[in-house]
This record gives structure tokens, sequence and C-alpha cells, in this order.
């Protein structure tokens, strides 16, 4: 270890002091919550203790940015958007508000918000509080449980594995996957060792953030399985089926358990991969994605100088075949300490969500340009009106706080009903006036 690690690791974040955080796929968002500020992250960097929040929020957004999971996920969502603005593009007079009992459950049938927030949670419920709720079941701790279920956005059977544990299945899906990656993530950049990470991963966290890595301590205790749930999860976020790919390594890893007890953490990785033919299936999956991707570039550079919602779109993609083509150069992003070179060099290659702190200050890492940053900003901000729209009337303009990434100046008229924004020429500037033109609600120049 350098001098600069030994610095940095002279004091352990423990969980307990881990700040709240979230990151919001559909609008590149990451929240930290709690006492997360933007001083404290500039001044005490890796010791600040929402540092450790960042970083697990920040693999969110690698899974985003870097493989095909991520990016089927996003294209699907901004789909189901496109679907609505797309039909309301040419028509003479402004469309309804596409509230939820309104045009797209009506006429777009299972391809409606709830149904694709149902397919990206599949297998797991939630409860009233947004907790996750799950099947209970008299198995023992750890067996596999293979079954199928009907996906309500697309319509077919897809495979989901459970795992049994506590008296509960938990299912191997997506997002229990990206969770299990994430929260090793958590204790790379904690400073905790090994040994102090296996004594609280299983008590603060429920089981769809630690059920893999107790899957692998369980047979391999001896092992650094920090570095083998980390590999595992990512690799299974690469190779589709996802959910197939998570069950057939870990019934190897039973199935071959004797054996592998004698090898060290890189070998055991390595025959994973040769199992699922990880390299060759990559290859194959990242030049399909991106196939798919410069098509959807070629369909959106159509309407770009009418509709400014592409423009936007164009910039985000362009993140993306960034990001799966760094996929090809790295494989894994692994390492054994994540610190602020980690954050820096993907901030570098994807750049960044735009970050949200407890006191509503925004920022993003790195030194985005400024068009990139116009970008994500207005990105972020018709997506949150859509999303207000589909579900509520907007009331008054979600932009009016005192940190807004919205550069108009604000004042007391923007806590005016938002939908009267759009006739008042002079508030061209505002981020919500914009976001009204871009989403359809009222056509640019009409």
């Amino acid at each position: 270890m350098n001098m600069k690690n030994i610095e940095l690791f002279k004091r352990a974040i423990f969980p307990i002091l881990w700040d709240n955080g979230s990151y919001n796929f559909l609008h590149l968002e990451i929240n930290l919550k709690d006492t997360a500020s933007k001083q404290a992250l500039i001044k005490e960097k890796e010791q600040a203790t929402c540092f450790v929040t960042l970083v697990h929020e920040y693999i969110h957004y690698i899974q985003n940015f870097t493989t095909t999971w991520g990016f089927t996920n996003f294209i699907t969502y901004v789909d189901l958007f496109a679907v609505f603005f797309g039909d309301n593009i040419l028509l003479d007079a402004d469309p309804d508000l596409p509230l939820i009992k309104g045009i797209i459950n009506k006429k777009f049938g299972s391809k409606n918000y709830l149904n694709f927030l149902k397919s990206s949670f599949l297998g797991i419920t939630k409860g009233s509080g947004g907790e996750f709720v799950f099947q209970n079941t008299d198995k023992p701790d750890f067996e596999i449980i293979e079954s199928t279920l009907i996906d309500p956005y697309w319509l077919k059977e897809v495979y989901v594995p459970y795992l049994s544990y506590s008296g509960k299945q938990i299912p191997l899906n997506e997002i229990v996957l990206s969770e299990n990656m994430a929260i090793v993530g958590s204790y790379l950049s904690s400073g905790l060792t090994i040994e102090e990470s296996k004594q609280t991963i299983d008590k603060y966290w429920g089981p769809q953030y630690h059920i893999i890595y107790s899957f692998l301590n369980n047979l391999f205790p001896d092992k650094n399985c920090l570095k083998l749930t980390y590999n595992i999860c990512e690799s299974s976020l690469l190779i589709v089926p996802y959910n197939k790919t998570i069950s057939k390594i870990l019934i190897y890893l039973k199935d071959n358990l004797e054996s592998l007890k004698l090898e060290s953490e890189d070998e055991i990785i390595k025959r994973i991969l040769h199992h699922i033919h990880f390299v060759d299936s990559l290859n194959i999956i990242i030049t399909k994605a991106l196939e798919q991707l410069d098509s959807r570039v070629q369909t959106f550079k159509k309407y770009k100088e009418n509709y400014e919602f592409y423009n936007y779109l164009l910039d985000i993609l362009a993140i993306f075949k960034i990001g799966l083509a760094e996929r090809l150069k790295i494989k894994h992003s692994y390492r054994d300490h994540l610190d602020s070179e980690f954050l820096n060099y993907f901030s570098k290659k994807i750049y960044s969500p735009i970050l949200v702190f407890a006191d509503k200050q925004k920022t993003m890492l790195g030194d985005p340009e400024e068009d990139f940053v116009n970008s994500i900003a207005y990105f972020n901000g018709v997506l949150k009106i859509f999303h207000t729209a589909y579900f509520q009337e907007i009331q008054k303009c979600p932009f009016f706080e005192e940190y807004s990434i919205c550069t108009f100046n604000k004042g007391t008229e923007c806590e005016t009903s938002a939908l009267e924004v759009y006739s008042k020429e002079k508030y061209s500037g505002c981020l919500m006036t914009n976001a009204l033109n871009i989403i359809g609600i009222r056509k640019k120049n009409r």
C-alpha cells in the first residue's frame, strides 16, 4: 500500500455513519441525504461520511452506463416517454396531460409506467412504506429455487431464480445483483477491513443487499468474498440473460465447491468466467447494443432540429456509447480500494449524474463541459415533468428551489401555477417552460 492509501485509510468510516442516498437511473440523479453536504465532500474528500454513499450510488451510475442491462432499461423508459411525445408531436391542438388515468394507460395497454417499474423489480413486492417484501419459504438457507414469472410490461415469461434465506425467498434479479455489487463498493470505500466488513454486512442491510455475499461467504468463509461478490454480480449484469447467468454461476460454485476451495479468488473468478463464456459473450452483446444505439441515434437525429428533447437525448446516448466501448476495455471495475481516483477515472470517461445534497445544493463530479451540464440538466428536468404529470397535476414549478440547476432568476412568480408559465414570453429562459415545450404539452414555435 502506498503512502496515499495509508493516509486515506487511517480512519475507517463505519456503516452507522454512512449517509443515506439513492440513484435515480431514470433522471440521472444521485441524492445524498441526512448530513451530506457539498462543502464536507470538498473539504474532507474520502473522510466525509457521505463519500461511502457517493461511491455506492456512483457504482449504480457505472452499471447504468456501461452494461447492456443499464442501456436496455434506460432506453425502454425513454421509449415509454417517447410514445406519448411522438404520438402527439403532429397534433394541431395541445394534447392532454399524460395523467395515470388518461392517455397512456388507456391507449398503450401493458406498456405504462407502473408496469415498467414492476418489470424492473420483477420478483420483488414493495410494502406501503416502500420496503421490500419477500415470499416465505421453509427451505434451508442458500438453496437455489428456479422459477419463471410473467413480466407485466413485456407480457412474456421470464426466468427468475431465488435464494432461500432466513425463511424468505430472495429473487436474484438485476436489482438485487446491482445492490450486492454496490454494497461491496461501500465497504471497499469505507476503510473497513475484510473481517470488519464480514461482521456488519449482513447486520445493517436487508438481504437484497447481501444475499450473494452471504451465499459466497457460506461456501468460502476463508476467502475474500467482497472481491468474489463484486466480480460475480458485475459479470452477471453483463451477460444476457442476466438472471440465468447468476443462477448458472451459483450452481457451478456449489457443484465444484471442493476443488474451488483450493483456489485463490482470482482463479475462482477465472474459472467462473470461462464457465459462462464471458469474453466471447460480452463482445457479442456489447457489439449488438452499440448497433442498437447507433440505430436510435440516426432516428433521433431526424427530429433534433425541431424538437429540443432529441438534442439532449443524443448527448446522453453519446455517453452510453463511450461507456459500452469502455466496458470492452476494462471488463471489470473492481479495485481493492475505491477512493477518489476510482471516481475520477470514471467521471472522465462517462462523466457524472447530478449530485443533490441534503441542503439541496447541486453539483457534478469532475469538470464536465458546459454543454453536457446543460443537456443532463434539461434531460433531468424534462423527465421530472413527465413523471410529475403522469401521476399528479403540476401545481408549481418543481425547480423552484434555491440550488436548482435551473439558471433562470427565480422569484415569487415561480411559485405560481406551472401551467401558466408557458403563456408568458418573458419566461423563455425558464427550465419549466422549456420542459413543457420539449415534452409536447406546448409545441415550440407553434
